[in-house]
């Protein structure tokens, strides 16, 4: 009685006083066992969310260590920790009567599990480590680590080392590894994709399948039964191409070939495209082909026979033109070379593979299988883990311990829609394991993290789960307090058009509208702001760009993505300058404008170069680029390598020649190229070294000193020299003086790292640093942003996912992923396995493989799907 009565005191809070709306409240409170709570931007999810979790410790008396919270990032844990606590400070001095268990809670609230789910399973492992066969000190693996380990494996395939892969492996793996690398076949894929192509794939592949929950055997037992991955792969197709196929066969022989026969005797013209229709129509006319028969008619449609591969002149082609034009706008020759994968799906669906591309999958999947299971066995044996070897050891742990499997009465998750595989897994594991309630939020419009291999349709089927299920409900937020009405409408406008199929293709998932919270006061007072609430900037051919010295360096393309920089700028300074009020959420007030309230987005980093250019150097904005990954490609990162390349060996001229040319250095440019211009008349068999101590004692001086200080107390504090000497930093252009102290810290942290537990030697770093700026290892540069400092930022469409600002410019619109950029030879396929460009010319292979145009007609729908979810 005393629960009911505390629930009824709490629900009576959140109405009057909270003020949720409808379907917020019946989130928090329901008491189903599976809820599904579709949040879309800007309508409340994380409140809803903490508000869930002290519903659950309040109405339900549940202690805080028996609900498991799960978050997409470290900062929404802690933020997510930080509400709960605020919410129920608030909550016990405006309801004293629940005062016991909020007390109780509060002082329990560390022990809560509110985390990321990589950090939950550390937990899990840490509290488990008697349970597994696993080092109770595994920590996770560095950066550093990780780079060295395929830099070692890149090695091995170079020299055919095999047996430093064989010579770690266990049981039968010896067996198979012995077989696998003994085949000739294997050097001729070295050969054609080169050591770095293969280790690369390898490390994708590795990635992309433990993270769908795939384990080393599982991709063995892959390669020795191929059929079962060309069964899925056919079936994803039929799927995929099924219903077009449908209206093709409708097309063609209910509507085309009835009509050009009336009109042109088919049996009577003797030309190749007639013959063609003829023979669809004989083979096909009064049939209702099922998705297994289809791939046939395809065939007959585009074969060497069929009317689409002998498009000469002749009437009943005019014919047949002119009815496709009608119907579709195109012509015979348009409709077949849109259309151009079709016959190699309906092919793949009646053949399979080629033989050689079959072999070459073959290779590739048991190659892959052992560098994994050598990954695994490397890492044990230095006690660490990846992000997914966490998960996975900790899914073992859950299994293996009862205390687990029944410790949580709640599971909570966020951002849902982001998850993958085998972090659903986990979920599902704990919540059957414990018979508890899933709690899911997310919303599939915001899903757009392919590249960490999140999948869309798990949300899919767990929202459809929770509408078929007795015991399941799904909630749709969609009153969003984050947008003007304006723009609002405008997005529901757009997406209603775009999404009216559904959002992700064969799922009926449409977009359901925003709604405005109109009902209350401030949302009135908020449209008063003077900052239009959708301004669209279109950059003419002939704008002034800035520079217009350089235009003729520049493509067309860029100097109209450098006008339309321009255009915003303009924009920005004039918004400035008069004053435009914006509305400050935390304040509930409007105010003028201010550099920190201005958010570009970006959809690619490749634009990075030419806002900086326009805003920093043209109008001299403060600007901060968030999240840039090419940090080894940094000229000071760079400089940094070839300045402990050259300590390691002073006589390695072209390190100390990169070097000097270096801020670095403290040398101007006229001084290091006198260095490096042989003098006439001088013995031409002085060494570099020897000319900076002649020339420049007091630049050699120093350079020996870091040098020692590197070979003594290691490369770390050579790089920390460079910080400490001021005019270092006074070398670069005052704008770039931050990011490049940011950046040269994080070096001295790179260093430090591989010292502690790769190697402390200073050719052993220098030889790292050398090998990893050369491969451009993706890496995130340094955050070097203070939280109140008042700039513009710069970020990608991912990263400014859940973040707020007053004004949000979008630029690259005209942008896409889906212009045909350069692909890797040799990719991952979560339908075929393992996909290639071409096979080793010694086979005679053909030139384009049939798997990775399959392969990229399947991952261009996925593709094309997430382009309108980020747009």
């Amino acid at each position: 009685m005393k629960k009911t009565s505390e629930a009824a005191v709490l629900r009576t809070y959140l109405e009057e006083k909270v003020h949720l709306e409808k379907n917020q409240l019946r989130a928090v409170t329901s008491g189903q066992k599976l809820i599904v709570v579709t949040a879309g931007a800007g309508t409340g999810k994380t409140l809803t969310l903490a508000w869930r979790f002290i519903w659950l410790v309040v109405a339900e008396d549940v202690p805080v260590d028996e609900i498991l919270t799960i978050t997409f990032t470290e900062k929404a844990a802690l933020e997510m920790r930080e509400r709960i606590k605020r919410l129920m400070e608030k909550l016990l001095e405006d309801e004293p009567s629940l005062s016991k268990r909020l007390q109780q809670a509060l002082e329990r609230l560390d022990e809560a599990y509110i985390s990321t789910i990589h950090a939950f399973s550390m937990r899990v492992l840490k509290e488990n480590a008697l349970v597994l066969d696993l080092d109770p000190e595994a920590r996770v693996t560095s950066g550093s680590e990780e780079s060295s380990f395929w830099l070692e494996l890149e090695r091995i395939f170079d020299r055919s080392d095999f047996g430093a892969i064989v010579g770690n492996l266990r049981g039968e793996w010896v067996l198979r590894g012995e077989k696998t690398f003994a085949r000739e076949e294997l050097q001729d894929l070295v050969n054609t994709f080169g050591p770095g192509g293969l280790t690369s794939f390898a490390g994708n592949f590795i990635n992309h399948f433990a993270s769908r929950g795939f384990c080393p055997e599982d991709i063995w037992q892959m390669s020795t039964s191929p059929e079962k991955l060309d069964q899925i792969a056919a079936r994803e197709l039929k799927t995929r191409f099924g219903r077009a196929w449908e209206e093709a066969f409708e097309l063609w022989i209910k509507e085309i070939i009835p009509a050009v026969d009336s009109e042109i005797r088919l049996d009577t013209d003797k030309t190749k495209f007639s013959a063609g229709l003829g023979m669809l129509r004989r083979g096909w006319e009064g049939a209702t082909p099922g998705i297994d028969e289809l791939p046939h008619f395809v065939a007959d449609l585009f074969g060497e026979k069929g009317p689409l591969s002998n498009l000469t002149g002749s009437k009943s082609k005019k014919a047949a033109d002119a009815l496709l034009l009608e119907r579709t706008g195109e012509s015979c020759k348009e409709y077949r070379d849109n259309r151009i994968i079709w016959p190699d799906v309906a092919n793949f669906i009646l053949e399979g593979l080629p033989s050689e591309e079959a072999k070459v999958r073959g290779i590739l999947l048991e190659s892959c299988a052992l560098c994994w299971e050598f990954r695994d066995a490397w890492n044990r044996g230095r006690g660490i883990l990846t992000f997914d070897d966490l998960i996975s050891y900790a899914l073992l742990a859950i299994k293996s311990s009862p205390r687990y499997r029944e410790r949580f009465r709640h599971v909570l998750v966020d951002e849902f829609q982001d998850t993958n595989g085998l972090q659903y897994k986990m979920i599902q594991t704990i919540s059957k394991s414990a018979g508890c309630p899933l709690f899911l939020v997310g919303d599939l419009k915001q899903s757009i993290y392919r590249f960490r291999h999140a999948q869309p349709r798990i949300f899919c089927e767990v929202l459809w789960d929770s509408q078929t299920r007795e015991d399941g409900e799904d909630i749709n937020l969609d009153i969003s307090f984050r947008s003007r009405g304006e723009l609002m409408n405008r997005v529901n406008g757009l997406f209603s058009s775009v999404w009216d199929d559904g959002i992700i293709e064969g799922i009926q998932s449409s977009y359901a509208p925003l709604k405005a919270p109109d009902h209350h006061l401030w949302w009135k007072e908020r449209q008063k702001g003077t900052m239009p609430a959708v301004t669209c900037l279109v950059a003419a051919p002939g704008e002034n760009d800035g520079n217009s010295g350089e235009k003729r360096n520049r493509t067309p393309v860029d100097q109209l993505r450098r006008a339309s920089f321009e255009a915003l700028a303009r924009f920005i300074d004039e918004s400035l300058s008069q004053g435009k009020t914006v509305w400050d959420q935390g304040e509930g007030t409007l105010r003028p404008l201010r550099y920190r309230d201005i958010a570009i987005l970006v959809p690619s980093r490749t634009q990075y170069e030419a806002l900086e250019e326009v805003l920093i150097e043209n109008w001299g904005f403060p600007v901060y680029f968030e999240g840039n990954r090419n940090y080894f490609s940094r000229g000071e990162v760079r400089d940094v390598a070839a300045a402990l390349g050259a300590m390691a060996n002073p006589e390695n001229e072209l390190a100390l020649a990169s070097f000097l040319e270096s801020p670095l250095s403290g040398l101007s440019l006229t001084e290091a190229a006198t260095l490096l211009t042989p003098e006439t008349g001088r013995n031409g068999g002085e060494k570099l070294i020897e000319r900076l101590a002649r020339l420049h004692p007091d630049t050699a001086g120093r350079f020996l000193q870091r040098r020692r200080e590197a070979r003594v107390s290691g490369p770390s504090r050579a790089i920390a020299a460079f910080l400490e000497d001021e005019k270092t930093l006074l070398s670069f252009p005052f704008w770039k003086r931050r990011r490049v102290a940011g950046n040269l810290r994080r070096a001295v942290d790179i260093a430090r790292e591989y010292e502690t537990f790769v190697d402390s030697s200073l050719a052993g770093c220098a030889e790292y640093l050398e090998k990893v700026t050369a491969r451009g290892i993706q890496t995130e540069e340094a955050d070097v942003l203070g939280e109140q400092e008042d700039m513009i930022m710069v970020m990608t469409v991912h990263v400014a996912k859940g973040l707020e600002f007053p004004l949000v410019a979008v630029v690259g619109l005209e942008y896409s992923s889906l212009r045909g950029g350069k692909s890797a030879s040799v990719l991952p396929s979560s339908w075929l396995g393992a996909v290639t460009s071409k096979v080793p010319d010694s086979w005679n292979g053909n030139e384009k493989t049939l798997g990775k145009r399959l392969h990229q007609a399947l991952d261009e729908t996925e593709n094309l799907e997430e382009q309108e979810r980020l747009l």
